[in-house]
């Protein structure tokens, strides 16, 4: 398994990722979603291919999957993506440590073995709704994530 970033981490992450949070469970993000090939899912659920995207284009970090399996007997193959950040991980939920992300994928979610990876050319073929990754789509959720993303004064 890849290293998980560090246990020490800039609070503003945190900060940022309430804001995330927030947003993600608000009517604005999911006029958003709606309007994209993903709509009748949620960030967590369909989207987070979507939202990671635009973190990521955002200059937020860097692409990762959670991956494990999701049967016993099932492949191991990407569960969820987020953006790796100094000292965890952005997704819809929010800021998490390594070792939350990783619980909250098995405990929440039933991800059997889960691990954190880079994201590789191959994952993109299991995203649930691979069209919402279409141009227009992404855009729309990196411009309205900009203000959000920026460090409070």
């Amino acid at each position: 398994m890849e290293a998980v970033a560090s246990a020490q981490h800039n609070p503003s992450w945190e900060v940022i990722g309430r804001r995330l949070r927030a947003w993600c469970r608000s009517p604005a993000s999911y006029k958003l979603l709606d309007a994209s090939p993903a709509h009748g899912g949620t960030w967590t659920a369909g989207g987070c291919a979507l939202l990671a995207t635009a973190l990521a284009r955002n200059g937020v970090g860097s692409l990762r999957a959670v991956v494990g399996r999701s049967q016993a007997s099932g492949p191991v193959q990407p569960q969820h993506w987020v953006v790796q950040v100094q000292g965890g991980f952005l997704d819809a939920d929010g800021f998490s440590t390594g070792p939350r992300l990783l619980a909250r994928m098995r405990d929440d979610e039933f991800v059997q073995d889960p691990e954190i990876r880079q994201l590789q050319a191959r994952d993109r073929a299991h995203v649930t709704y691979r069209p919402a990754l279409d141009v227009e789509s992404v855009a729309a959720v990196q411009a309205a994530l900009r203000d959000l993303l920026q460090p409070q004064a």
